[in-house]
């Protein structure tokens, strides 16, 4: 995590369970670095930082959501359309937005 956030300091870990660490930080700079940078993605899964909330329960802990942009490279000419993208996009998630290029049959314009 060093490396991944460029931290000029130490920093302390602590695994408190169902996926949740509490991270302390030597010094403000990497604290604002971390928690205002990002995303952050660790063996291809997006890290997500938030601020420490009192009586924090793992158990009643909301899951947060990260938009992201999927592209599938090479996707044969026949499923340019609105409709076949929505529902690969589906197959994955809630899609939020389907890109004109797509829509167009632009790939690589």
């Amino acid at each position: 995590m060093t490396k991944l956030w460029s931290l000029q300091a130490d920093f302390e870990a602590r695994d408190i369970g169902n996926g949740f660490f509490i991270e302390k930080f030597d010094m403000m700079d990497d604290y604002n670095r971390v928690y205002t940078g990002g995303p952050w993605i660790v063996m291809d899964h997006y890290v997500t930082v938030r601020k420490w909330q009192q009586d924090f329960k793992y158990d009643d802990a909301e899951e947060d959501t990260t938009a992201i942009l999927v592209r599938f490279p090479n996707l044969p000419i026949e499923y340019y359309n609105d409709k076949v993208s929505y529902h690969i996009a589906k197959s994955l998630g809630v899609p939020l937005k389907v890109g004109i290029n797509t829509t167009m049959a632009a790939q690589g314009k």
